[in-house]
């Protein structure tokens, strides 16, 4: 197994930004390379927050099989209503 992945953070104000890139290399088989990256960002003011997250991932799964690429963009907001009461979407 030969894997890493490397991740930072950073909050200012009340706003918060991370990213992370990793490298599977072979990790999944012989023959097949896998990387991705992710970038998100959130912020809170009050009761309320806000946030959006990307990932990007590919798979290269060599020869004639070719390569897998997925990407997803997620966004989401919550409301604190009461201590421990928070839902979201």
């Amino acid at each position: 197994l030969n894997a890493w992945n490397l991740g930072a953070s950073v909050n200012f104000v009340g706003i918060n930004v991370a990213g992370s890139y990793g490298d599977w290399d072979d990790a999944l088989g012989a023959g097949t390379d896998t990387d991705y990256w992710t970038l998100g960002a959130a912020y809170d003011f009050g009761p309320f927050g806000a946030s959006a997250t990307y990932i990007d991932s590919e798979i290269d799964l060599g020869g004639a099989l070719g390569s897998n690429e997925f990407d997803n963009l997620v966004l989401g907001a919550d409301y604190a209503l009461a201590p421990g009461l928070t839902p979201y979407v």
